[in-house]
């Protein structure tokens, strides 16, 4: 609501009409996307913010959820004060045509090598420092969730909040568990699933890490991501995917969530089975042959799966003997 509180000011409930919505609307939609990411906007108004502003504007989504949000408030204040003010929603939501796998490009082999050149994995100057190179190297959440999310396909959220009893053995194969946990649910049942930990998380000294966390009596594998509110993935975007942005280490228009679609482009590419993407990447199936008569793929053969990868952090240097 704070762009819709500085657009309209100290202008009325029953000033606002369609109008002024649409107005504003447009404002939004010829706004940067790095709005108010420098001091010198605070004392501009949207349209003196949207009239300097260069490069990528907001998306379709983001317009459509300060839409929603300005509904939402106008819908409550009218039931306590009636209107007679018809406004057409429909006309200010942002329709994207796309079809779903076009709508968030997907990180490239390239793209991710030049992420993990990053200090964060070769050494940083301080903890309020990570991203200009130095001496320390930490063994927490900015370490290790993008390494798992480029070799796993797993959703953010799912990474964030892993528990240290969620990396098991099973059928001698080290294994990330999916499960609902105290940490937090699943997007839905196909979420639920074990993924075969790739030979490059190995040796980059995965279970080494793991097996500090246990010893040191944590139960979240990343406790530095944990917050009082506020969801574990959350906190990551806050604290380090924004940063991994500003410095240039993530393309312009791609986000921590592009790491998954590159993990599914990246074995279709290597002729891997939709069943077989469907299972690592705890997506539901659509076809009815597919989502009833087949059957999960073998852990062994999932792990066979997750190999395939590309490797992407070949210059990061294992901290174990």
């Amino acid at each position: 609501m704070f762009l819709a509180a500085k657009h309209f000011g100290e202008a009325t409930v029953a000033s606002l009409g369609e109008v002024e919505i649409a107005n504003f609307v447009r404002t939004l939609r010829r706004l940067p996307n790095n709005h108010h990411k420098t001091p010198v906007h605070a004392p501009l108004t949207l349209v003196q913010i949207a009239e300097r502003g260069a490069g990528p504007t907001l998306g379709g989504a983001t317009i459509n959820r300060h839409v929603r949000f300005i509904k939402l408030a106008l819908d409550c204040a009218w039931k306590r004060q009636p209107t007679s003010s018809v406004i057409e929603w429909g006309a200010s939501i942002t329709v994207d045509r796309r079809r779903k796998r076009d709508k968030r490009p997907a990180f490239t082999a390239d793209e991710l090598r030049v992420l993990f050149q990053g200090a964060v994995w070769h050494g940083f100057e301080s903890r309020v420092r990570r991203l200009k190179p130095g001496r320390h190297i930490e063994w927490d959440g900015s370490y290790w969730v993008p390494i798992l999310l480029a070799y796993t396909g797993a959703r953010r959220e799912e990474i964030a909040k892993l528990q240290t009893a969620d990396v098991a053995l099973i059928d001698g194969i080290w294994c990330l568990q999916l499960r609902e946990t105290t940490a937090g649910r699943l997007k839905n049942s196909a979420s639920e699933r074990d993924i075969p930990l790739a030979d490059e998380v190995l040796r980059l000294g995965f279970l080494a890490f793991v097996n500090r966390q246990r010893d040191a009596g944590e139960e979240q594998l990343f406790p530095d991501l944990r917050l009082a509110a506020g969801s574990y993935g959350g906190v990551y975007y806050k604290r380090h995917c924004r940063a991994l942005e500003r410095a240039g280490l993530v393309p312009a228009g791609k986000d921590i969530h592009s790491i998954r679609h590159y993990v599914s482009t990246a074995l279709a590419a290597k002729k891997v089975s939709e069943e077989q993407r469907a299972d690592l990447l705890g997506h539901t199936l659509t076809s009815e042959t597919a989502g009833t008569y087949t059957k999960c793929t073998p852990l062994d053969l999932l792990q066979e799966v997750v190999n395939l990868l590309p490797i992407v952090t070949g210059e990061i240097v294992s901290l174990i003997a």
